[in-house]
């Protein structure tokens, strides 16, 4: 979940030959068949998101995505529980599934101790499914304090800070008033993937935070994604060669309401 300003970093150099692994799929046909899965989640996110819906009908369509996620594996996007070193330890490669104005679609996958800095989603919910590994997962909101620096920095204040880690495939959300500011650190050795769904797709360039402990306690300035160095951090945008959405299906898709739909929205009264 970060914004492409960051692909421009890429270093020139070449990779570790001892510790790369490869990005090939596990099978790419020449003319792939697309993945029913993936369809079926792009479908239901786009009924999902659909506006002017019935609380109880968004929240039957949430379940549906919800439901779909828990079906997703690796597997499904041609790669194994594993990911090596591309470029360096800082290197975080995203495969964009699909991207229009309301909502995108992408895997990404770290190498073991790779960490995406503290950033937020300003306006934005993200569906995230992590498909393997262990997660270090840092997340907090802003107050609505602002805090002079002696450095002439603006600072904002967190709150509902929380820190935990996961393992194995699991999902959460993301919303713009509940936990949209996190950090996310591959622990395990084999690495760790997931998969965003996040509405609407990005719009402006997403904000960096790094703690001003100097200053006080739960402090956070923020910063472009340059700060940290190509060393530390970078996205590598990499050109999905797995198996695609049905577009044409997804278009067809009709986001109104069902007949079932109805009669829940007729009950609900």
């Amino acid at each position: 979940s970060i914004t492409d300003d960051c692909a421009t970093m890429l270093s020139t150099n070449l990779p570790d030959i001892n510790s790369l692994q490869t990005d090939m799929v596990t099978s790419a046909p020449a003319k792939a068949e697309c993945s029913a899965i993936l369809t079926d989640i792009l479908i239901a996110a786009k009924r999902y998101i659909a506006p002017g819906l019935p609380k109880v009908v968004k929240e039957s369509r949430k379940e549906r995505l919800d439901a779909l996620m828990g079906e997703l594996c690796i597997e499904d996007f041609g790669f194994k529980e594993s990911v090596g070193f591309c470029a360096g330890k800082g290197c975080v490669r995203c495969y964009n599934i699909y991207h229009d104005d309301n909502m995108d679609l992408s895997l990404f996958r770290l190498a073991p101790g790779t960490q995406i800095p503290m950033h937020s989603h300003p306006g934005m919910d993200i569906s995230c499914r992590v498909l393997f590994g262990t997660a270090g997962y840092r997340s907090c909101d802003l107050s609505d304090e602002l805090v002079d620096s002696p450095d002439g920095k603006v600072l904002r204040r967190m709150v509902n800070y929380d820190y935990k880690e996961g393992s194995g495939a699991h999902t959460h959300t993301v919303t713009p008033d509940e936990g949209n500011l996190h950090e996310i650190t591959a622990k395990s050795e084999n690495g760790m993937a997931f998969f965003d769904i996040i509405t609407p797709s990005y719009s402006c360039k997403l904000p960096f935070f790094i703690p001003r402990d100097d200053v006080g306690e739960g402090l956070l300035e923020e910063v472009d994604c340059g700060y940290f160095g190509s060393d530390n951090f970078r996205k590598k945008m990499v050109d999905y060669q797995g198996a695609p959405v049905d577009l044409e299906k997804f278009e067809a898709a009709s986001v109104e309401l069902t007949a079932a739909e109805r009669a829940l929205v007729a009950h609900s009264r």
